[in-house]
């Protein structure tokens, strides 16, 4: 059998370890690389992430982390997006979907009013023709 061996490199590092002109390497899903990004910028992403962990109405634009650990959460989407509203982006915050859903609320492409999000850890709704677009 192997031996296996903590690589210090992969270790995970402290904030105090973080100085500001730090550069780290994170992977970008939208254009499938790595890319450098300092201290500060990864800092102000996350928190442009808004946690919810009950019922919550949505705007166009908003980034939320879904904590569903105490139970299942209502999204209610806006009324009749304009194809230009900015996408809303959901992230499932600890993977409790499967137990407890997140669910959606709204007019959706194909005429439900209702998502119910058990299977998937992020998902984008788009704006289309009036309704939204759920994308995995």
């Amino acid at each position: 059998m192997a031996d296996i061996k903590r690589v210090p490199a992969l270790d995970p590092i402290t904030a105090a370890e973080l100085a500001t002109d730090d550069l780290h390497l994170v992977w970008d899903t939208s254009a499938a690389t790595l890319k450098r990004i300092s201290r500060s910028e990864l800092v102000a992403a996350l928190a442009a992430w808004t946690v919810i962990t009950a019922d919550y109405v949505a705007v166009a634009g908003d980034r939320l982390r879904a904590d569903t650990s105490a139970g299942a959460i209502n999204v209610t989407l806006p009324d009749s997006p304009d194809d230009t509203d900015a996408p809303i982006m959901i992230l499932d915050q600890d993977g409790t979907w499967p137990i407890h859903n997140l669910v959606l609320i709204g007019s959706f492409v194909g005429g439900a009013t209702s998502v119910r999000c058990e299977d998937t850890a992020e998902l984008s709704l788009r704006p289309q023709g009036g309704a939204w677009l759920v994308c995995l």
